[in-house]
């Protein structure tokens, strides 16, 4: 008789830390475990801590949305918290991944939806003002550390480019093949549809500076404004071709 009374009473007690870790709430949860990641604020919480929302989400000052999470029990066995996270935004589409945080790593997979540059630049990430465009997000890793990426890989896609600086020129749509690298990330990039021939390579390396560089090649659809704005890129090689360099710190 004692042993399925032992039985009993164990599973009694399984089931009722259970509950208790199921009904515990989501507010208290962000409070005491999630640790503070520079740059992030976050709002009211509510639900459990398997499955809660976030009122709001923001970043260096961009309010990036409300989100919804699903947690991942088997993660804390890892000593981090892993979860199926939705981030919803007025007005604008959904963005969805798996999100994974240690002490020391924010890691993000299956990463889809899309941002603009518009946001980017609020949130310091890019020059502020100086084009506009939608980033197409889909990552299939992207680990953030001490505030800077130190991997990715995946595609980016760039659609409906404009800049301040060719006011009314639509500069079209590209694609960026991305990978992680032993020196940091590497991007592939290149125009799906456009009015110029652009070929180019980026990498970011974990301290955050980053160069780009590349080819642009006018083509018979290339605006005249923009063919003009392309001399200040220097002299064309016997192709037609421009090169193209910066580089710079995230």
């Amino acid at each position: 008789m004692r042993r399925p009374v032992l039985k009993f009473a164990a599973l009694a007690v399984a089931v009722y830390i259970a509950g208790l870790v199921a009904l515990f709430p989501a507010s208290l949860a962000v409070r005491w475990f999630v640790p503070d990641m520079p740059g992030v604020t976050l709002g009211t919480a509510d639900g459990t801590v398997w499955n809660g929302h976030i009122a709001g989400i923001s970043y260096r000052g961009w309010n990036i949305g409300a989100a919804e999470w699903s947690l991942e029990p088997l993660a804390l066995f890892g000593l981090a918290i892993g979860a199926d996270v939705l981030i919803e935004r007025p007005g604008r589409g959904p963005v969805a991944a798996n999100v994974r945080i240690t002490p020391s790593d924010i890691e993000f997979t299956a990463l889809r939806g899309a941002v603009t540059l518009e946001e980017l630049g609020r949130a310091g990430m890019l020059p502020a003002n100086v084009a506009s465009g939608e980033v197409i997000l889909n990552l299939e890793q992207l680990v953030v550390r001490n505030d800077l990426p130190v991997a990715a890989d995946g595609v980016l896609g760039l659609t409906d480019l404009r800049s301040a600086l060719l006011p009314g020129v639509a500069l079209g749509s590209y694609e960026a093949d991305v990978e992680t690298t032993e020196s940091g990330i590497s991007a592939t990039f290149s125009e799906i549809e456009a009015p110029l021939d652009i070929a180019g390579q980026a990498e970011v390396k974990p301290d955050g500076s980053y160069t780009v560089s590349g080819t642009i090649t006018p083509t018979p659809e290339t605006p005249e404004s923009l063919r003009r704005g392309l001399a200040l890129l220097g002299q064309p090689d016997a192709s037609g071709r421009y090169e193209f360099g910066f580089s710079g710190r995230l």
